[in-house]
């Protein structure tokens, strides 16, 4: 098969299927996230859209999910768990040069498929035996995007303790994640309530150089943990932040303490 460039794939793609143009509007601070999260993962500028589009429906749809009925949370969980299974501990598959590589989890290196030692690292390529949640743990450092969201994601619904010290690198260098991968780090410290997380939620709400999105998700997770330290956080950006939005959830989220 020839190889295609992504335009002609894209062509071929969508030949013959019923294809929706879709016009929103939005604040130009939304539309310049946009345009980082694209470039920081090489994204062609008509793809990218599609597949933030895309990576924000199956959230939606997980949190409805979420909501529903045990019977139905236990076929999600189960399929998440699934699916980054085989994203993490198989690794993450991809073709180079018609030959098939992996990220080798102990050091994110990408390897032959068939190597038995990391050509990085040198450790011995083999399964741990670690248990999911180190898997997962170790996977926020993942070097797909899309990976390290989904995780950060599962640690926060898991409520899962271990996690927190990891969560916590993985917001404090907000300046490495994409607005997405940092929303759900920083949610995922408010599910699970440790106050240890408290000074750097309260450093990443007060940075007016980091995404709203991310900011706003910090208040609320202030919020979720509370404590002295949290409530003044919150005052302090209610009264006092420049972003309308950020003081709008900060006001909310002060408001949950006499609730």
């Amino acid at each position: 098969m020839s190889n295609l460039n992504s335009t002609e794939f894209e062509r071929r793609f969508f030949d013959g299927a019923q294809v929706i143009t879709l016009e929103i509007q939005v604040l130009k601070e939304t539309y310049d996230d946009i345009l980082a999260v694209i470039e920081r993962n090489a994204w062609e500028a008509e793809e990218g859209p599609r597949i933030l589009l895309t990576l924000g429906l199956g959230y939606a749809q997980g949190q409805r999910l979420l909501q529903a009925d045990d019977q139905e949370r236990a076929r999600l969980a189960e399929r998440l768990a699934t699916e980054a299974e085989a994203a993490i501990v198989g690794c993450a598959s991809t073709v180079t040069m018609g030959m098939p590589t992996y990220y080798f989890t102990h050091c994110w290196a990408t390897v032959p498929a068939e190597a038995e030692v990391c050509m990085a690292c040198g450790a011995v390529i083999e399964d741990t035996g670690a248990d999911i949640v180190d898997k997962y743990i170790a996977a926020l450092r993942h070097p797909q995007a899309e990976t390290r969201l989904r995780v950060a994601w599962l640690l926060g619904r898991m409520r899962e303790a271990r996690a927190v010290p990891a969560l916590i690198a993985a917001v404090a260098a907000w300046g490495d994640h994409d607005p997405y991968v940092l929303s759900a780090a920083v949610k995922s410290l408010g599910l699970i309530g440790d106050k240890r997380a408290v000074p750097v939620l309260r450093a990443l709400l007060a940075e007016p150089g980091v995404s709203f999105m991310a900011r706003v998700e910090a208040a609320y997770a202030l919020a979720a943990i509370g404590g002295e330290d949290a409530w003044a956080a919150l005052e302090e950006a209610a009264a006092r932040d420049s972003n309308e939005r950020v003081r709008r959830a900060a006001s909310d989220a002060a408001a949950k303490r006499s609730s």
